[in-house]
């Protein structure tokens, strides 16, 4: 049985099956619930630290558990996760009509004088990529929210009363 070789991004299989069992890998090591974001960084940082040699123990047992998870290595996973799209969500039982997203303090160059910068502000992913094409987030400064679903009505503070 022979498998047709092709170059480029067809020539990866389909991401998402290795997305639901790398969230969970990252999720109990880091000790608390993480995004497809959060765990697409996670595994291109691991990623990085192995090929330059600078993995420590903790790096190199998320990285051992992503491949026995996954049944690929960190440099697949972590070509795979490059194509995770951040707005993915994984279901999980008991949701709410609320989810997390990530907001950093971003990393650009300033094409006036091509310095590079921090924002004063903290954005997500999705309205960063539009103010600073090929920003980078500072992971410092990851802060967490808890924002509601698009087409979702928010709670109502008061009994009875819907917001109009």
């Amino acid at each position: 049985m022979s498998t047709p070789s092709t170059s480029g991004p067809a020539a990866i299989d389909d991401p998402t099956p290795h997305l639901r069992a790398s969230i969970s890998v990252v999720c109990a090591h880091l000790r608390q619930d993480v995004s497809v974001s959060r765990t697409r960084d996670e595994i291109r940082h691991a990623a990085l630290r192995l090929r330059a040699d600078m993995a420590g123990a903790s790096t190199r047992s998320l990285a051992a558990r992503l491949e026995h998870a996954t049944g690929c290595t960190i440099e697949q996973l972590a070509t795979h996760a490059e194509r995770w799209p951040a707005s993915a969500q994984v279901a999980r039982p008991g949701d709410r009509k609320v989810i997390g997203m990530e907001f950093f303090c971003w990393w650009f160059v300033d094409e006036r004088t091509g310095e590079r910068c921090l924002t004063t502000y903290k954005l997500s992913r999705a309205n960063a990529e539009r103010a600073y094409p090929g920003a980078e987030p500072d992971l410092q400064t990851r802060e967490w929210r808890s924002v509601p679903l698009v087409g979702h009505e928010p709670p109502t503070s008061r009994p009875g009363g819907h917001w109009s």
